[in-house]
């Protein structure tokens, strides 16, 4: 008889170990491939919005809610002082969001630009140049102002009607001496926005913009040729807090760099042969 052969006993498979098949390794993505199962899906509201904003998810329940109002408010003609406050106040609320949530800090991927600035525009041209009791100027320059710090930036004609229309509702207020109380300290208020808002708009991310400078500096220049004295004074006198913020801060490599320099210094040199003294 054939020797048996003898066989090995095979080792029994415990109920608590479970049979796996082996593990395959996943091809390794490249940074592209990564990046494109990231689609964000931003919300919509009613206007453009990027298509692939970078790991961007869309605002939050409370930004759809302050987006909800300013369209709203778009669509329609409120003509109540505390809707048009509060529409302003939404507006920087949500260039914040953003200007601090967006990857690429553009308003787009919320609601259109161009839309909130022709609205902003519309209002401050709705308040009375009679008297100062209203601080929708002061807001509606608090916005622009957050505006200006996201993209698309203020450029050419845009930048230029909205300042104009800045310039005609501020400059176009009575003598600062007929304002009391409380009226005194509104136009002392909206006359430092104004201020503060031509600082922002001439620096972006700490930087000069002698562009910009220049388009203020043209819309300004024909204000200093106003038959009223307080106009002048406050074209005069935002001139010259511009030049000196912008002198301290740059330095110009040659003339070319300003070509509104020639026009703004035979301005000047009219304004110091003026009869006012303080204008002088």
């Amino acid at each position: 008889m054939a020797e048996e052969v003898r066989k090995v006993p095979l080792k029994p498979i415990r109920a608590w170990e479970e049979t796996r098949p082996p593990r395959r390794k996943s091809p390794r993505k490249s940074p592209q491939q990564q990046q494109e199962l990231c689609v964000p899906q931003p919300f919509h509201a009613d206007s453009p919005s990027p298509g692939n904003a970078s790991c961007f998810m869309g605002p939050d329940w409370q930004e759809k809610e302050t987006l909800d109002y300013i369209n709203t408010f778009l669509k329609g003609n409120e003509q109540e002082e505390a809707k048009k406050l509060e529409f302003l106040d939404r507006v920087i609320t949500i260039s914040r969001a953003a200007l601090t949530r967006h990857p690429e800090q553009n308003l787009a991927a919320f609601l259109c630009k161009a839309l909130l600035v022709e609205k902003i525009k519309e209002l401050i041209d709705l308040e009375s140049v009679d008297s100062l009791t209203s601080g929708v100027r002061q807001e509606a320059m608090l916005a622009i102002m957050e505006l200006s710090k996201v993209k698309p930036l203020l450029r050419g004609r845009e930048l230029s009607s909205l300042i104009t229309v800045c310039f005609s509702s501020v400059f176009s207020l009575p003598p600062a001496e007929t304002n009391q109380g409380m009226e005194a300290a509104l136009y002392n208020n909206t006359l430092n926005t104004m201020d503060e808002l031509l600082k922002t708009l001439v620096c972006e991310d700490e930087k000069r913009n002698l562009v910009v400078l220049q388009n203020i500096v043209e819309v300004l220049l024909p204000w200093t040729a106003s038959k009223e004295v307080h106009v002048r004074l406050r074209a005069v006198g935002r001139i010259t807090w511009l030049t000196k913020f912008i002198s301290g801060q740059h330095k110009f490599k040659g003339v070319e760099e300003f070509r509104v320099l020639g026009q703004l210094v035979g301005c000047l040199t009219l304004c110091s042969a003026e009869q006012e003294q303080e204008i002088c």
